[in-house]
């Protein structure tokens, strides 16, 4: 085995440092051509997740037609009641209130009104991509350019602050389609829903991870983290830290930035009541009251990609109890993959690393 490290640890620290905070030092320290180079990078940090969290949502509105054709209005006033009408309404921060307020009046140009009922019928891949797109960090470049320091620091908050509200309108709108189905169908379409989702959305992006360089993956594993914690703002921010040992990299994800925060914030309470496994899966990490958005990580990370390439991407260990961390992982190389994660499915390591061979 090769023993050589990856990276320093200094590097794995920067790799969790959230990115507008590097900015604002830069910012500090006169660095503004350099500030300038890394806001210009944020789009596709935010990018890659944001589509990928665009195109999950609106695959499983796809799945609910494809399958429950008449239920597709349902499941939409559904969402929109419970996601888009209140996304804005509890806010207590004066910065928040005021980057809420740009995101709706910027809506409001484009001719959106979540409140109207106008907006099921609006509801599309177009729309949802236009209205989950940030600018803020447009405005940062343009003061960081104009040397108006003053006014790039308050923005590299609200570039954050941005970012966060749009991520939590689709890290949400993912669970409220997912209890939809699980509410309506039965909890086993929720699973044939998933495996639906991320063979729609994920194997394109797979095989594009699969196929790069190991090391470079590590640092767009991080980069995804980075947006997926949203800068550490907003209601029981996430983060996360990495460390390399010998054959691997783990992520620790405290709290993971997009399902645990759902827990942590209440969303499987009242009024949002989003939806959990009431028996145990396979898709659910053979857990019962297990929450279906946190069930996505066993097809993404897991099932799909043993099927598609003979190895998991990033298995994982989810949390015992969502106090604790869930932890990712990266192996240097796939075949070094401990056999547990594949025996969860009932596959055999060895079978399925004998066909990623023979695709190769």
């Amino acid at each position: 085995m090769d023993n050589q490290e990856w990276f320093s640890k200094e590097q794995l620290a920067f790799m969790n440092q959230p990115t507008m905070n590097r900015v604002s030092e830069l910012v500090d320290n006169g660095e503004l051509a350099e500030a300038v180079n890394v806001t210009e990078s944020i789009k596709s940090e935010w990018g890659f997740l944001r589509k990928l969290m665009v195109d999950s949502t609106i695959e499983l509105l796809n799945y609910i037609e494809l399958n429950f054709d008449e239920n597709r209005t349902d499941a939409l006033n559904d969402l929109v009641s419970k996601v888009w009408q209140p996304a804005f309404l509890s806010i207590d921060d004066d910065i928040r209130m005021k980057v809420s307020s740009g995101i709706t009046e910027r809506w409001a140009h484009m001719g959106v009104d979540v409140w109207e009922t106008a907006f099921i019928y609006q509801f599309s891949r177009k729309l949802l991509n236009e209205m989950t797109l940030p600018i803020k960090d447009q405005e940062l470049v343009e003061k960081l350019k104009e040397m108006d320091l003053s006014a790039a620091k308050a923005l590299c908050k609200e570039v954050d602050d941005e970012w966060g509200l749009l991520h939590d309108l689709l890290v949400e709108s993912i669970a409220a389609l997912l209890t939809y189905i699980g509410n309506s169908f039965g909890e086993e379409q929720v699973g044939t829903s998933l495996k639906f989702m991320t063979e729609k959305v994920w194997k394109v992006p797979f095989e594009k991870i699969n196929s790069r360089d190991r090391k470079g993956v590590v640092l767009a594993l991080a980069a995804t983290w980075r947006a997926h914690s949203t800068g550490g703002v907003g209601p029981e921010a996430g983060g996360f830290t990495i460390e390399e040992d010998d054959e691997k990299f783990t992520f620790t994800l405290e709290p993971c930035g997009s399902g645990q925060r759902l827990v942590n914030r209440g969303y499987y309470e009242e009024p949002a009541k989003f939806g959990k496994t009431k028996d145990a899966h396979p898709w659910s990490f053979d857990r019962e009251d297990f929450p279906y958005y946190c069930a996505h990580c066993t097809y993404m990370n897991e099932v799909m990609p043993i099927e598609w390439s003979g190895a998991p991407v990033y298995p994982l260990d989810p949390p015992k109890s969502f106090k604790e961390p869930c932890t990712w992982y990266y192996y240097k190389k796939p075949e070094d993959t401990p056999e547990r994660f594949y025996q969860r499915y009932g596959y055999d390591k060895e079978t399925m690393l004998n066909k990623r061979k023979s695709l190769k």
